[in-house]
């Protein structure tokens, strides 16, 4: 096997990037931008992404459709092109989509119709359903005698009933919207648009009736306008009414005759009267019909004082009735034997009355689920209705001569009719036409001009009763007698016969396991057949083979393949270990492939080659199960699920897509699977937007004119946008790409390269180049255009200019007019260039006060293959240099440079950078330093009263964060005592503790502080170290002073000035007193003792309890650095939304420790981050005021985890 990279239909771009601003005020995460999803969707709309592949990706522009095999497909979102409206409620194409026939539609709905209606010349339709023919019509449509269209955006839910007054068509169901428009359940439409009927119902309408101007209702419902209505209501234009106490179970059916409404359902009681199942309302109350059935009624018809009733009863009246049964007005009679299954809907004509249902006998003569009762007996019409698991008849409804039956069956007598049909008194019709299937087709054959077709059908090309097979010559269809009773899978033609095989036990009458023969006029059978599933044939002269799921064959042991020689099976050698799935002649050879290990006893994965007498293997067999076998030449190809393989003779390569179906033509290879895709050469390239199933059969047929037609089977219902039932052509463009890839070399980064290749034509219509482009910038390809003839060719060049080293490994996307998504064509190449790395990649002085010098050593070394330049080296402050202006570093090579450091004032935490300028990937490049002057601070404080300051530089912070047990508020002293919430470093301040004990912090290092004093009495602070009273200066010099006062219980004349602590001090004068911990010599301050001492403490009243904080906070985290746990505080003033995350240096958001509503107050939380790495992270809090959103505080602060 090719062990080359698997073929990814676009290569990944993600690019992760972040930026923050160090020492910025906020931190905004960087996103992480997703490739686009179109990067990873093979030509089918699987997603296909690299090995390894983590990420997200951008699905904008994309919709994904689910297979009816449940397989995800993502194909263009053209309803979102259009500013998501359905252009004309019609299904949407894109480009090449107009090569698919439009003529493969099924005229069916895509679900069930439970419910028909008539205005005028109109019908229209309700039920369970999205689409009607080629028109996206939810739940409801009209049809004008021509065409399907629906009304307005239909409902959110299924329509079980509808009913006409006048021009108006009421609807009931399980929905609660109506166009654009809230109605709960039930709607009326004007003709233009949707209206509810008031507030709607409390749940689902089952039936609809009109007497004069009111419209009554009957379901589930116990509701109807807000007021209590049991099951029934009605509606008298403007509001709602319930008629009398209504029923005690829900209402199924409803049935008019003059001014009576009937009723049937599963009700007991109707008002405060016993009604087994059926009741009549007079408009004003209601009565019993005799004693009623013993089981429910689901169906109601009416004419003069006649009624009749079907259902699952089995008696009406007392007397047997087998499912329906007539009341006079005194008494129920039985309608000859009735029915083996139960009538769901009801219609009088004239003397007749029809009834529909999922019975297939009425009056014991068949009647597939629809019947007409003359008065004495029952008459089928036609065959009925048939083509599903379990066929039924919902609705039924008159016009003129016309009967229409609306259900769920895909046949009615030998016309197809996807769950809509009208009955003309003779003969049965589909609605709209077209030649597509109403289930899987699986296998194609080619007679002459015949095509035959074979799958799970039982209706298609117009016509029903085809039982799995039919031959079509383009224009008329005929049945295979009477077909087969279960799949067909494999067709093959060997002479003048048609070989079928398949999950059958007959055909055409005739017993027939698995597989027979089709002579022109009937069928045989190939003596006893097989035991078991039949899944490939294959016929080379005389000689017939099957593959399969099969251990025996003509009674003979042959394990899953065996031959038939026209007149016996044989077994082929010792066969295989598990099922044959393909099989292809080639010469006098035979190749086969499935889901085998072994064959003839020998090791062959998935493919075996039999030469007419033993087996053998080709290589190493294929990677994966193979469904399919096509043979041109020397090469074999092996399609299945996961992609296909090429055999040369010799040896395996992977052609990254394509899949099974196979078929191939000269150099036209096409592949099925989950859509359909050609092979050009170098890559797949999809058929126009494709099909929204998976494709099991492919056929290529001349269209005369040189090409080929491709005609696809399968389980899709949509081709190229457009309706395809099952069946699909395509007579589209087709090109092949010379060489298959375009491989540069080493090209240097700031040079370029070129490379050329060459695009021809190889269909019949004009081929179309809409758009030439790269998956990245570093390549590029011209022309972006072109217009290429039948047989014509186009170069295009593929240039590469590496923009960064590395090998670089992308895409062409080649744009054309035959598919909705562009031609991959695979592009690399590798750039030049040098590479920066640093060592160690930041540096951390740890703690570092004011004025102290720190030198440390950084290594550089280009690891890259050129020659790397440094230009520039800049520092981001002038506290940090460094020794190094430029360099010139060979590959491989190093070089050494000093950084220093020596922070000359006081700070809490340092991030500075060095930035180099390079001639490498990711210049510039910022190398990281990272400083500490964070001190802990811990001070004693007494029972009472204390004088304290802040001794470490902080930001304000609040002082229930410093001082968190103090029973009071914090008073500082300005010509009388004022309160602070936030405490800074200069002032001091009075607290009140109960008890005495110990109050730590921490901040950075303080050795000089300047404080202002005012004439009279001071509070004055403190620094990280002790100073001695004599040593203070001032500025100006000289000022005039009392002793300093500390307080212990009482005042006391301080000879130092302690950390912690705060002093009481007179002044002569406004100015300035300066703290150092070094003594100055000059401008000292001069003490003049006295007797007065300082202002008391404040009075108790003023103390009070601690309050709440006045303004939003976030604090330092505490430790900082830390291992592994730290503290982070913050404090409301509001009852706030609060979130608090935390981040890496990529902006990434790696814990979230908030994310709800808070009261407000003074918080903490504790982030243990055990499980992240050393380095730098920032915290950011917001908070959004409840009461008012409009208002948000933002705080980020950083930290740093040391291990």
């Amino acid at each position: 096997m090719d062990l080359i990279m698997k073929w990814i239909v676009l290569h990944v771009l993600l690019q992760f990037f972040a930026c923050f601003t160090l020492l910025s005020q906020q931190v905004q995460p960087s996103r992480q931008h997703g490739a686009s999803l179109g990067k990873f969707l093979k030509p089918d709309g699987t997603l296909q992404t690299p090995p390894g592949f983590s990420g997200s990706l951008d699905p904008a522009g994309w919709k994904m459709k689910t297979d009816i095999d449940g397989t995800p497909r993502f194909e263009r979102d053209y309803k979102a092109a259009s500013g998501g409206k359905p252009i004309g409620g019609v299904l949407q194409s894109g480009a090449g989509d107009e090569f698919w026939d439009s003529s493969f539609a099924f005229p069916q709905v895509n679900g069930y119709v439970l419910a028909i209606a008539i205005i005028g010349s109109d019908l229209y339709i309700g039920g369970s359903f999205t689409t009607v023919g080629k028109v996206s019509a939810n739940f409801v449509a009209r049809w004008d005698g021509s065409s399907w269209s629906p009304l307005g955006n239909g409902m959110s839910n299924t329509v079980r009933a509808l009913a006409v007054s006048g021009t108006n068509l009421y609807a009931g169901g399980d929905f609660r919207s109506a166009g654009s428009v809230a109605a709960y359940y039930i709607a009326a439409w004007n003709g233009s648009n949707w209206s509810p009927l008031g507030s709607g119902l409390s749940s689902g309408v089952s039936g609809l009736a009109i007497i004069g101007s009111d419209l009554y209702a009957g379901g589930s419902f116990t509701v109807a306008g807000g007021a209590a209505a049991n099951y029934i209501a009605r509606w008298n234009g403007s509001s709602w009414s319930p008629l009398g106490n209504g029923m005690n179970n829900q209402v199924r059916t409803l049935a008019v005759s003059g001014t009576s409404l009937y009723a049937g359902g599963d009700f007991t009681s109707a008002g405060s009267v016993v009604a087994h199942y059926i009741a009549a309302w007079d408009g004003s109350s209601w009565s019993a019909q005799g004693i009623g059935m013993n089981f429910s009624v689901t169906s109601l018809a009416a004419a003069g004082s006649t009624v009749y009733a079907g259902g699952v009863f089995t008696t009406a009246g007392g007397n047997a009735a087998i499912r329906i049964a007539k009341w006079d007005g005194s008494n129920w009679s039985a309608l000859g034997s009735g029915m083996d299954n139960t009538p769901l809907a009801l219609l009088v004509v004239g003397t007749d009355l029809y009834a529909g249902g999922v019975f297939r006998t009425a009056g014991g003569a068949a009647a597939g689920g629809i019947a007409r009762w003359d008065g004495s007996s029952w008459h089928a019409l036609g065959n009925g209705v048939s083509g599903v698991f379990r066929p039924a008849v919902y609705a039924l409804a008159v016009s003129g001569s016309n009967l229409y039956a609306g259900g769920d069956f895909t046949s009615a007598g030998n016309a197809a009719a996807g769950r809509i049909a009208r009955w003309d008194g003779t003969t049965w019709f589909g609605f709209g036409g077209g030649n597509g299937f109403d289930n899987t087709v699986r296998a194609f054959a080619l007679m002459g001009s015949d095509l035959y077709i074979g799958g799970d059908f039982v209706a298609g090309l117009g016509m029903g009763s085809l039982n799995r097979i039919v031959r079509w010559n383009g224009s008329t269809r005929s049945s295979l007698g009477t077909g087969m009773n279960g799949t067909v899978n494999a067709l093959a033609v060997s002479g003048g016969n048609l070989y079928a095989g398949g999950e059958f036990t007959a055909a055409g009458g005739v017993t027939a396991n698995s597989v027979a023969r089709w002579d022109g006029s009937s069928w045989h059978a190939l003596g006893t057949g097989l035991n078991n599933t039949v899944y490939a044939l294959a016929a080379s002269g005389s000689i017939v083979y099957a593959g399969g799921f099969f251990t025996t064959a003509g009674g003979v042991s042959a394990h899953y393949i065996a031959q038939w020689d026209g007149s016996s099976w044989s077994a082929m050698g010792s066969g295989m270990d598990d099922t044959v799935l393909a099989l292809a002649v080639n010469g006098s050879d035979l190749y086969a492939g499935g889901s085998f290990k072994m064959s003839g006893g020998l090791n062959a994965n998935y493919v075996a080659r039999w030469n007419g007498s033993s087996w053998s293997a080709l290589g190493t067999g294929a990677e994966y199960i193979v469904h399919s076998i096509v043979v041109s030449g020397s090469n074999l190809y092996a399609g299945g699920l996961a992609g296909t393989d090429r055999w040369d003779g010799a040896a395996w390569s992977y052609m990254y897509g394509g899949g099974a179906p196979m078929v191939i033509s000269g150099s036209d290879l096409y592949a099925g699977g989950n859509g359909a895709t050609r092979w050009n050469g170098a890559t797949w390239s999809g058929l126009g937007s494709g099909t929204n199933g998976a494709v099991y059969a492919l056929l290529l047929i001349p269209d005369g004119s040189g090409g080929n037609s491709l005609y696809a089977g399968g389980s899709f219902t949509i081709a190229g946008g457009k309706a395809s039932s099952h069946m699909a052509r395509w007579d589209g463009p087709a090109f092949n790409v010379a060489p298959s890839r375009a491989t540069f070399g080493k090209v240097e980064v700031g040079t370029n390269a070129t490379d050329t290749i060459v695009v021809t034509n190889t269909g019949v219509p004009t081929l179309e180049i809409t758009g030439s482009i790269t998956t990245d910038t570093e390549f590029s390809v011209s022309p972006a255009t072109a217009s290429i003839p039948h047989l014509g060719s186009q170069k295009f060049l593929i240039t590469f200019a590496p923009a960064s080293p590395g090998a670089k490994i992308e895409y062409a996307l080649i744009s054309t007019n035959m598919s909705a998504g562009p031609t991959v064509y695979f592009v690399r190449g590798t750039g030049g260039a040098p590479t920066f790395v640093a060592m160690p990649e930041n540096i951390y002085y740890g703690y570092t006060p004011p004025h102290t010098v720190r030198n440390d050593t950084v290594k550089l070394k280009n690891t890259g293959t050129d020659t790397l330049h440094i230009s520039s080296v800049s520092t981001s402050t002038p506290d940090l240099s460094t020794d190094l202006t430029g360099a010139t570093i060979a590959p491989g090579d190093s070089t050494w440079f000093h950084v220093t450091f020596s922070p000359p004032r006081e700070y809490i935490d340092r991030f500075d950078t060095i930035t180099f300028v390079h001639n490498a990937a990711g210049s510039p490049y910022k190398f990281i330093t990272y400083a500490t002057n964070v001190v802990l601070f811990t001070d004693t404080v007494q029972e009472g009263w204390n004088l304290v300051s802040v001794p470490v530089w902080m930001d304000p912070t609040p002082k229930q964060w410093l001082y968190p047990n103090s029973v009071s508020r914090a008073f500082t002293y300005n010509n009388g005592y004022q309160i602070r919430d936030s405490l800074t470093v200069g002032p001091g301040y009075w607290l009140k503790y109960d008890l005495g004990q110990m109050e730590s912090y921490g901040g950075g290092f303080i050795d000089r502080d300047t404080i202002d004093v005012r004439k009279g009495w001071n509070l004055v602070g403190s620094i990280t170290s002790p100073v001695s009273v004599g040593s203070i200066s001032s500025i100006p010099g000289g000022i005039v002073t009392s002793r300093f006062f500390g307080y212990r219980g009482s005042y006391q004349i301080a000879d130092s000035i302690r950390p912690g602590e705060g002093y009481w001090v007179k002044t002569d004068q406004n100015g300035r007193i300066v703290l150092a911990s070094t003594s100055s010599v000059t401008n000292k301050i001069h003490i003049v003792p006295t007797s007065e001492l300082p202002p008391p403490p404040p009075n108790e009243s003023a103390a009070g309890k601690q309050s709440l904080p006045n303004e939003y906070a976030l604090a330092e985290a505490y430790p900082n650095p830390f291992n592994p746990s730290t503290t982070i505080e913050y404090q409301l003033p509001s009852d706030s939304r609060v979130s608090l995350r935390v981040y890496n240096l990529l902006g990434q958001v790696v814990a979230t420790l908030e994310n709800q509503t808070e009261q407000s107050g003074y918080k903490q939380v504790r982030w243990n981050a055990s499980s992240f790495a050393s380095g730098i992270y920032f915290y950011r809090l917001e908070a959004t005021v409840v009461a008012n959103p409009s208002k948000t505080f933002t705080s980020v602060k950083k930290m740093l985890l040391l291990r």
